[in-house]
């Protein structure tokens, strides 16, 4: 009986110390297995952490190579530009403007034989023109009367809307009769705001009528961002063009001998008067600077000035460069006081640049 009993202990006890061994090579199998695991993550997370940084120094290269780009970019578009480029049927020259050579928003540089845009710059924004709104006033008069001699007296209400305006004035006085000529001169050259009104009123019956007349004129010439209110130019929100319209409608008006001989003339004293026995002389304030200035290749023949506070300074004149014909509207140059000739000077950098880039 013993020995049966010690045999069956014996078996008892291999049986538990195989399923010891068994446990223990588990066990064994299991640390080594999580280390390895953990030894793997760790490693995974070392690479992910090395390619993370990786990704963020490429990002940081692309950026800073597309900054780059976008900056080399920006200067190309800018260096275009500064570019003016006129073309014609012996090829292609260029101008180069600093961005700080001009003062005017809006610019239209036309060919004033074939209407060809040669510079422009916003020249289909809308804006308010101010007295440029004068040379349709004088357009519309010259196409509708012949007869430069009907008087016209100047009335007091007149007189003292235009004042309280403040609006340019010819110089008439209150009951001056003047007559067509001179109310087409006094338009013109000192700009005057009596003048124009007093012109409409002798041509058409009124300023409105003669006002609709304008805009009539304006869908004649096929111009669809202009539009008037009045014969002088004074601000009214609905009255507004642009500087390629405005390029448009001197370009048509130079067409009209007499409108021609006005906008180009160098001086016109009105007929004597009670009030003005010796007349009133004029001259464009735009001749008279550039009289002053170094003109060598060009040479300004006339033009029509204009300015409100809305508007700026604005200038729409021809000159002669080497020859050939040009139309040139400037807008929008902010004046610092009562004496900025910014508008001036756009024009002869303009001019003078053409001259110097022997385009014809």
């Amino acid at each position: 009986m013993k020995s049966r009993r010690t045999k069956r202990l014996r078996r008892k006890r291999r049986f538990f110390f195989l399923i010891l061994l068994v446990l223990m090579a588990t066990a064994f199998l299991a640390l080594k297995d999580n280390y390895r695991i953990e030894s793997f993550l760790a490693k995974t997370s070392k690479v992910k952490i090395k390619s993370q940084e990786k990704n963020e120094e490429d990002e940081e290269f692309v950026e800073k190579k597309n900054a780059i780009y976008r900056s080399e970019i920006i200067q190309k578009i800018i260096d275009a530009q500064k570019k003016v480029v006129f073309r014609n049927n012996k090829g292609v020259k260029k101008l180069v403007l600093s961005e700080n050579d001009l003062y005017s928003k809006n610019i239209c540089l036309m060919d004033a034989d074939t209407g060809e845009i040669l510079y422009s710059v916003k020249e289909n924004e809308v804006v308010f023109p101010a007295s440029l709104t004068k040379m349709m006033t004088t357009i519309v008069a010259v196409e509708s009367t012949d007869d430069y001699q009907i008087k016209y007296t100047i009335s007091p209400e007149l007189y003292n809307e235009m004042i309280i305006e403040d609006a340019s004035m010819a110089g008439f006085k209150p009951g001056e009769i003047v007559n067509t000529r001179d109310l087409i001169y006094g338009t013109m050259l000192p700009s005057g705001g009596e003048a124009a009104v007093g012109l409409a009123e002798i041509c058409s019956g009124s300023e409105k009528a003669h006002v609709d007349k304008m805009n009539e004129k304006v869908k004649e010439l096929g111009l669809r961002r202009t539009h008037f209110m009045n014969a002088s130019g004074l601000h009214d929100e609905k009255n507004y063009s642009t500087a390629y319209e405005m390029a448009e409608i001197l370009r048509y008006g130079l067409k009209n001998e007499v409108f021609k001989e006005v906008i180009i003339s160098n001086g016109y004293t009105s007929s004597k008067t009670v009030e003005h026995p010796d007349g009133i002389s004029w001259r464009y304030s735009l001749l008279a600077y550039m009289d002053q200035i170094d003109s060598e290749g060009f040479k300004v023949l006339g033009g029509k000035t204009g300015y409100t506070e809305q508007a700026g300074l604005c200038l729409a004149s021809t000159a002669v460069v080497n020859g050939k014909q040009y139309i040139l509207v400037t807008l929008g140059a902010l004046p610092l006081d009562a004496n900025s000739k910014f508008h001036f000077m756009d024009a002869e950098t303009i001019y003078r640049r053409i001259a110097e880039s022997e385009i014809n």
